[in-house]
């Protein structure tokens, strides 16, 4: 059998992070047609691999990367006749995706459509009613993906498949779920060769605080560990990928390694969900890539209780070049309650310290909507804002993803304000409450946004003359002038209304 991993188009003016926000995705407009990072369909990879090992022809068509529309996936499925399509369904791109999914099966009607991801996995009767997908996996992909195509393949039929759901004719069918595999060593090396490997790219100023936003570099990104022990009621991660589990370091490194020495990768993004949940296997990762001599920079995401200084100094002589920390709120009150339940503003700030005091980059990501917001919340967060200085920032609207206990709470308490999983984006707000209304959360964003760009920016101008980096400053005056003009125009405008200068 041909089996084509079918990485689906962007909908148009839009680009899809399909690996976040617990897989569901996030999606932010593309007013332009301008470069940006691009990530790899990493679980596609590992999935291609397992199959190949077993004697399948497989093929990977990363849409995205390539930048295909509709009619260039035409053609590719045309030369590439696969019997089975195998593609990620997320929730932001959801009718895009479903109609690709259409038009595939119009064109061809013989071949058999499977989708996955974590809408597919909270969800399989909805996504398979709203699409001429014929079945959904609604566990691990690669724990699934074996079992499912050799069943395909000997016509024995897939009822026995545990961890999917599937339509025939129109009656669905629901089977019993799959334990998640939880040692991670048993995946075989992902399937790199499947894929235009020269196509991912991130920009060098992401890893580099003397880095170009002009420049990108050769990039991939890994996945180390699966799963978050944290279990914050607004967060999918736990609900998808279940409790934390690890790779091996030698395994970890052992990726990297290939990557380097086969693929020229210069930068890394550690897409784990908690990096550093275990101190001393991120500290054997950084011993093996400094035993084997890789010359490289990497970036991952963590809690910000699950960083000491001792490790982060071993992170950095290990090449870390960027740590991203959830934060979500500023105020003392939320982040204990629900942002960061056992976390203290003080915990974030001396996490944000030590990581500078490595000159590592930081950034920080805050979510707006949390239950409870209010504008002294948002004043709180502000003020963390300006005391932490966070080298970069980034604000995320509260997103109640199906399956999640905030979901359930919505629902109930009537807080949403559209049903349209298309704007499930992170970059529009999807629930309001009484008292901070969908306007407040606009607001507050423009406004979290305007305080990180004035007082950040201004700050390295200051620090670049301080230390008479004359080439930075001009650099720097080039890249920054323009965002501290937005943000000082903007504290101007949003001064002026009562609710933030009172």
């Amino acid at each position: 059998m041909n089996i084509l991993f079918l990485n689906l188009p962007d909908p148009p003016r839009t680009f899809v992070y399909r690996d976040y926000c617990g897989g569901f995705g996030s999606a932010f407009p593309m007013k332009t047609k301008s470069r940006h990072n691009i990530f790899p369909p990493l679980f596609d990879a590992y999935a291609a691999s397992i199959l190949e090992k077993s004697g399948f022809n497989v093929n990977i068509l990363d849409s995205q990367a390539e930048d295909m529309t509709y009619m260039h996936v035409l053609q590719e499925v045309k030369t590439k006749n696969p019997d089975i399509i195998i593609s990620r369904i997320s929730l932001p791109s959801f009718e895009s995706d479903v109609n690709n999914i259409s038009k595939i099966k119009h064109d061809f009607p013989k071949i058999i459509c499977v989708g996955w991801g974590s809408i597919c996995k909270v969800n399989p009767e909805k996504v398979l009613s709203k699409s001429k997908l014929d079945t959904v996996i609604t566990d691990e992909l690669e724990s699934t993906i074996l079992d499912l195509i050799q069943s395909l393949e000997k016509g024995k039929g897939i009822n026995q498949v545990h961890g999917i759901s599937f339509k025939i004719p129109e009656k669905i069918t629901h089977n019993p779920s799959r334990p998640c595999e939880k040692n991670l060593d048993l995946l075989p090396i992902p399937a790199y060769h499947l894929l235009k490997m020269e196509k991912y790219v991130a920009r060098e100023s992401y890893f580099s605080a003397d880095g170009s936003r002009h420049k990108f570099v050769p990039f991939f990104t890994l996945l180390s560990s699966r799963g978050c022990n944290f279990n914050c009621v607004y967060c999918p991660y736990p609900v998808i990928f279940g409790r934390w589990r690890g790779m091996s370091p030698e395994r970890t490194v052992d990726e990297m390694e290939l990557l380097v020495k086969k693929y020229h990768i210069e930068a890394f993004w550690f897409h784990d969900q908690v990096f550093t949940m275990t101190a001393e296997r991120v500290e054997n990762i950084c011993n093996e890539i400094i035993n084997r001599g890789l010359d490289i920079k990497w970036a991952c995401q963590t809690h910000a209780r699950k960083l000491t200084s001792n490790l982060i100094k071993r992170m950095r002589k290990a090449g870390c070049s960027r740590i991203e920390i959830g934060v979500e709120t500023g105020d003392p009150k939320l982040l204990a309650t629900i942002g960061k339940p056992g976390s203290t503003i003080t915990d974030i700030k001396e996490a944000i310290k030590s990581i500078h005091e490595e000159e590592i980059l930081v950034e920080a990501n805050f979510i707006i909507g949390l239950p409870g917001e209010s504008w002294e919340a948002i004043r709180n967060t502000a003020n963390l804002i300006k005391q932490a200085n966070p080298d970069n920032m980034a604000i995320s609207f509260l997103t109640p993803y199906p399956g999640t206990k905030l979901f359930q709470i919505a629902e109930e308490k009537k807080w949403f304000i559209t049903n349209d999983w298309g704007k499930y984006s992170t970059s529009q707000p999807v629930i309001a409450f009484p008292d901070f209304t969908e306007k407040d959360m606009i607001d507050a964003y423009e406004y979290l946004i305007a305080v990180f760009y004035f007082y950040h920016r201004l700050g390295e101008l200051l620090e670049a003359v301080k230390k008479h980096k004359f080439k930075v400053l001009l650099r720097k005056l080039v890249n920054n002038m323009p965002e501290i003009a937005a943000g000082a125009y903007k504290l101007v405008k949003l001064n002026l209304k009562r609710k933030i200068k009172r």
